[in-house]
């Protein structure tokens, strides 16, 4: 599905600024080798940092330890790199991830509350409120798709689940601050005159639905 919504995305953007890159054509550039050496060298190290973090290692120093490596091996000088490191950027996502981590922590905190179930610690009985059979029934199915009466196959999710997985990640196409992505473009695009919320989700809205209704189809079809 990540294949087939590019070709989407590329297929609604040729379509709707086709007279704008026809006007645009660009002088033709003599060709260039397809992996120059020190391209090639960039990518080793970035394969070996995935690797190694794929092995066990911690996120942060693998990423790191790639960083040094490349300037090391590339004879960088750091003076000219750190003028390129976008504060505003960081202290985004810094604050994207504090967000993050608490909501992801609620619903942890709200069952311990709220059980599925009447059953849990009794020194908490008196806090804790059960939720209406109905619902309990619901969530259950959710939470243990392969259990009898889910309509799913033992240990594989149902379809309704990859769907809500695939379709909150295209959803971010829809508007400008759907994304980091989208921000990160955005805030590139403003010395040359930055991108709108209107004229973005001038394209988002098709791009969503439509890979979302694709991608809906083909997860009911091969789930």
């Amino acid at each position: 599905m990540a294949v087939v919504g590019l070709a989407l995305n590329h297929a609604i953007l040729a379509g709707l600024y086709r007279r704008a890159l026809a006007a645009a054509a660009l002088a033709p550039t003599p060709p260039a080798p397809l992996l120059r050496p020190r391209t090639a060298v960039t990518l080793v190290v970035v394969a070996g940092s995935a690797v190694a973090y794929a092995a066990g290692a911690d996120l942060a120093w693998a990423a790191l330890a790639g960083f040094v490596l490349l300037m090391l091996l590339h004879r960088r000088d750091a003076r000219l790199i750190w003028p390129h490191v976008d504060g505003g950027l960081l202290l985004f996502f810094v604050g994207l991830f504090i967000v993050v981590r608490g909501l992801g922590e609620w619903p942890g905190w709200f069952f311990e509350r709220v059980p599925l179930s009447p059953d849990g610690d009794p020194d908490l009985a008196a806090a804790r409120r059960p939720l209406p059979a109905g619902l309990q029934r619901g969530l259950q199915r959710a939470v243990h798709p392969g259990r009898a009466g889910s309509g799913g196959h033992p240990g594989r999710p149902p379809p309704r689940l990859g769907a809500l997985a695939m379709a909150s990640t295209f959803a971010g196409n829809l508007t400008l601050l759907g994304s980091v992505a989208n921000i990160i473009v955005a805030e590139s695009a403003r010395d040359l005159g930055g991108i709108g919320f209107m004229a973005h989700l001038r394209v988002g809205l098709p791009v969503a639905v439509a890979t979302t209704a694709v991608g809906v189809a083909w997860l009911w079809a091969v789930g």
